[in-house]
């Protein structure tokens, strides 16, 4: 029987993977896990199956790579990956300090044709430092793998993640009681990594993100506050004691503003898998002065920069401008349906010429 050479690199691969899911390279040796290369070869390693707690044989031979064996008993399935888990831990525990994650926000109001409203934030990733950690305390209605207070003087529940994850009722739970968590995912780690490569992945490296942070919940508000406030603002510039046109529509006044350029063109998108166009005028307006229903100005002074659609038929007008420039807009409704009536610029008059 012929056997190809890809069966046999994919037997090889399942080999190794099954090795390092089984093999031990962790024990248990006065209440602490030691990796195998930290004890005496033999029974002399006085060391214990993390999972199954039966006795553990050092074997650090020639041959094969050194590793923990079960002594007369069987070696249990689970041994491996409970090492990791209790590793982890004690890692976190000794060296009182674990990486966050870098986050990006971006909240977005679909309701607007072609270039909605956006807001976003990026927080980096930090190394947050501990001033006590504590393995598996007993919590009301939960038990986290560690419970770490910062030097802030917040908590944060750490859990590890090997095999289980954080379901989505433990994950509503942490929620409701607004208690900060951090899952670090292990599931793809080898079981045989040497003690300093797992205490890089764990504090540092491995995949990572927050079940709930009371930082990121407080940033969500804010940044959906700040684009409803954007959303309203614009809409009063649009329908605020506007009169009624013929259609029943609310009609946008003309309303002067400093031009500062403009864009037109098409192309494809390859998400959608279709073709479209854009054209744009770019504009800056006094920002913000006045209190909305959702939003309280504190100070504000100066400019900002906005953008409106506009006909493609004006380009030849705006080529022959000189940038930038004082114009009145005149407006008209754009093709469409939604919730809020959407307007593009049908033409422009220069003011102060």
């Amino acid at each position: 029987m012929n056997v190809s050479t890809a069966q046999v690199n994919s037997n090889e691969i399942n080999l190794i993977n099954d090795i390092e899911k089984t093999e031990l390279h962790y024990g248990i040796k006065d209440g602490r896990v030691v990796h195998v290369e930290s004890v005496t070869n033999g029974l002399d390693c006085e060391c214990s199956c993390p999972h199954c707690g039966s006795q553990l044989i050092a074997k650090k031979g020639n041959v094969r790579v050194h590793h923990f064996a079960h002594y007369n008993a069987i070696d249990c399935e689970h041994g491996a990956e409970t090492a990791i888990h209790l590793m982890a831990k004690q890692i976190i525990a000794d060296r009182k300090a674990v990486q966050l994650p870098a986050t990006y926000f971006h909240k977005m109001d679909l309701d607007t044709n072609v270039h909605p409203h956006h807001v976003n934030e990026f927080i980096p990733t930090k190394l947050a430092m501990f001033e006590s950690v504590e393995e598996e305390p007993v919590m009301e209605g939960y038990r986290p793998d560690l419970t770490a207070l910062d030097l802030e003087g917040e908590w944060l529940d750490i859990e590890i993640k090997v095999t289980h994850e954080v379901d989505d009722v433990k994950a509503k739970d942490q929620i409701d009681r607004q208690r900060n968590m951090l899952e670090i995912n292990l599931s793809q780690v080898s079981r045989t990594l040497p003690y300093k490569e797992l205490e890089e992945v764990v504090l540092y490296s491995a995949p990572r993100h927050f079940i709930y942070y009371q930082e990121h919940y407080e940033l969500t508000l804010a940044l959906e506050e700040e684009l409803e406030e954007k959303i309203t603002y614009v809409n009063n510039l649009i329908h605020n004691a506007k009169p009624k046109t013929n259609s029943g529509l609310t009609a946008k006044c003309d309303e002067a503003v400093m031009l500062i350029g403009y864009k037109i063109g098409s192309g494809f998108s390859t998400k959608q898998q279709s073709d479209f166009k854009i054209a744009h005028l770019f504009y800056v307006k006094p920002v913000q002065s006045k209190d909305t229903a959702n939003f309280s100005i504190h100070s504000s002074r100066g400019f900002e920069v906005d953008q409106v659609d506009v006909k493609e038929t004006l380009s030849s007008k705006l080529e022959g401008l000189d940038f930038p420039v004082e114009v009145k807009l005149q407006y008209e409704p754009k093709p469409g349906f939604g919730r809020r009536t959407k307007w593009l610029v049908s033409d422009i008059t220069v003011i102060n010429i």
